[in-house]
């Protein structure tokens, strides 16, 4: 779920989303390999593989961010 209601919001979606987009915006040229962008995620905030790739499929439902064909997730905004 999104928002669940019974839960920290730490453990969101939308929250683990953002902070996807944070990690992307902080780079220069506004992209990252996947592998490095999974790493910095997994140390960062301990999100497993299933989650992080939830949240990019998310980010990508709305028009946040995309996976091009050299594996580098880039900005859409």
């Amino acid at each position: 779920m999104l928002l669940p209601t019974d839960s920290r919001p730490e453990d969101t979606v939308y929250f683990a989303s953002s902070k996807i987009l944070h990690a992307l915006t902080d780079t220069e040229s506004k992209e990252l390999p996947l592998a490095e962008l999974f790493t910095s995620m997994k140390e960062r905030h301990a999100m497993g593989s299933s989650f992080f790739f939830l949240c990019l499929d998310w980010l990508y439902l709305i028009n946040a961010a995309k996976v091009d064909d050299r594996g580098m997730v880039s900005l859409c905004i």
